[in-house]
């Protein structure tokens, strides 16, 4: 019997994975996601969204940002405070100017950060590298999003946008770990039972 892997070994192996993937393939299970997670009813019903821009491979969330602009939502977008280890959310327009973050991930340019406390979001959209049926997920180790919902006055409803290739069976759980509320990938659509807001 194989011993468990450790975080870090799952890490490295489903970047590799997801960054493989062909870009037309990415493309159309990015869409397929994406009408996924728009044909629910916590999207549907959704005035202010936190919403993630993909890099390394990520699910793609360019549609997702467009039709939100396009039916008058609010948009907030990751703004990465690297020396405070923090994560804050900035508000978007199509007019928004966009930066280089510390970790290469585009977000609002300094002088365009207009701050979006996260308790004011009906919905939060993440990114993960690997997630469990049971919405534990994996990022890249920084703790950002974890320590983001851990000190949220509010916790929005969290869901994770993956690809079905980065399940896996389980994953080591830290004490600081927050799970998700809702997995959408390609295939499927999971309620994780962790919602707190209904």
């Amino acid at each position: 019997m194989n011993p468990p892997r450790s975080k870090e070994e799952i890490r490295r192996a489903m970047i590799v994975r997801r960054e493989a993937l062909d870009l037309s393939e990415r493309r159309a299970m990015s869409e397929a996601i994406a009408a996924r997670l728009g044909a629910m009813a916590l999207f549907e019903e959704a005035r202010a969204i936190g919403l993630y821009r993909a890099v390394r491979g990520e699910v793609e969330t360019d549609l997702l940002i467009e039709r939100c602009f396009r039916e008058g939502r609010k948009v907030a977008v990751p703004v990465v405070r690297r020396d405070e280890r923090r994560l804050l959310f900035s508000w978007i327009s199509r007019e928004t100017r966009s930066a280089a973050g510390p970790f290469g991930i585009p977000e609002p340019a300094p002088e365009d950060v207009e701050p979006a406390d996260v308790a004011s979001l009906d919905l939060l959209v993440m990114p993960g590298v690997a997630f469990t049926e049971d919405g534990s997920r994996l990022g890249y180790g920084g703790g950002y999003y974890d320590r983001l919902l851990r000190e949220a006055a509010r916790r929005p409803v969290t869901v994770l946008l993956a690809f079905e290739m980065q399940g896996v069976p389980e994953l080591p759980r830290g004490d600081h770990d927050v799970k998700v509320d809702w997995i959408v990938t390609e295939t499927r659509t999971l309620n994780t039972g962790e919602s707190v807001n209904g």
